[in-house]
């Protein structure tokens, strides 16, 4: 706290319009561990005050299990915890009001089930509360988590997309409260997770090179068309099985196309769902992602699988899909069932 005090407070004497981020520790004073750069627990009762007010955000690290398996990855209701988890370490501040969180760095092989739940868990994180971040990493040579390209440094990683394509898109954040330097925030009553291991640190940068490998690049991948277009949504028409609802939320249509997205919550736990909805104008289902989609006649019907499959009791995934199409539906009827 000091020390970014002093180091924040000098940078502001020569600029005070920069906005000054605090990352995380990773010991805490409860003696609780997590990441390095991840714990921010103690903000809440020793924040960074500088001169300038409103000028401080905080950063946060976080990683799935392939990295270091912290003890709330073996829990028996993961991946359901890992909200509770971020809220005690760092959410907490963003959803007090009492400053900005930057999600600094998260990222993933994306090679396990744990670690597809966790990035799927994360993003909807994110996207729910309107976070800021930075993904670990663009370049492929990161030991840890490879990078949004593969190794040709040209090949986009297109399930690694598909999985952060919730947060690719604009979302508003929400508005803090403004903060008067004197404020005390208050303490997070979010459950404390007390691992027990001494984690691994973050991922340490690797320097790309100044040009690629001398290996000839893989072919890019077919693009459809980008949207030229986004329509104005209408409310979404939400669906549900009882135990398990949804809601429609067209992202953007084209001319000869649309992406949707959903999310779907369970209530209890599930096995397995699916959404089916009509879609007149389709054609054919280009690519999903959390789902398997099928197109028989006008109707589609999308599967949970994979990372977004099983849901725990009070469990959210974010999904969706490119469907080719003359027209998007406006806002159809949504038949879900859950086992």
């Amino acid at each position: 706290q000091a020390a970014a005090t002093r180091a924040g407070n000098a940078v502001l004497a020569a600029n005070p319009n920069l906005l000054i981020i605090v990352e995380g520790v990773s010991t805490q004073a409860d003696g609780s561990t997590t990441w390095w750069g991840g714990g921010l627990k103690d903000v809440a009762k020793k924040p960074v005050v500088l001169t300038v007010a409103n000028r401080v955000v905080y950063s946060s690290h976080d990683y799935p299990a392939s990295v270091y398996n912290q003890s709330w990855f073996s829990a028996g209701n993961y991946p359901a915890n890992l909200p509770g988890v971020w809220d005690a370490n760092w959410g907490y501040l963003q959803k007090q009001n009492i400053a900005p969180v930057f999600v600094g760095e998260f990222g993933t092989l994306l090679q396990t089930t744990s670690d597809q739940q966790w990035l799927a868990s994360i993003v909807s994180y994110i996207r729910a509360n309107g976070l800021s971040y930075g993904y670990w990493s663009f370049n492929p040579n990161s030991g840890d988590t490879g990078g949004l390209v593969a190794d040709d440094w040209t090949t986009p990683q297109a399930a690694k997309l598909a999985a952060l394509a919730p947060i690719l898109s604009p979302v508003t954040p929400p508005s803090p409260a403004p903060l008067s330097p004197s404020a005390s925030p208050s303490t997070s009553t979010s459950p404390v997770p007390t691992p027990t291991a001494t984690p691994a640190p973050s991922p340490s940068a690797t320097t790309a090179p100044s040009s690629p490998p001398a290996a000839s690049p893989a072919p890019s991948p077919t693009v459809s068309a980008p949207p030229v277009a986004t329509p104005s949504p209408s409310a979404p028409k939400p669906g549900t099985s009882g135990t398990v609802t949804t809601a429609w939320q067209l992202q953007s249509a084209w001319q000869a196309g649309y992406v949707a997205n959903f999310v779907v919550t369970a209530s209890s736990a599930v096995h397995g769902w699916s959404i089916s909805w009509s879609s007149p104008s389709a054609t054919q289902i280009v690519s999903a992602w959390g789902m398997g989609c099928t197109l028989a006649g006008t109707t589609i019907t999308c599967t949970g699988k994979d990372w977004a499959g099983p849901l725990s009791a009070g469990q959210s995934v974010w999904v969706g899909l490119q469907v080719a199409a003359t027209s998007a539906p406006a806002n159809p009827a949504l038949t879900v069932t859950a086992n």
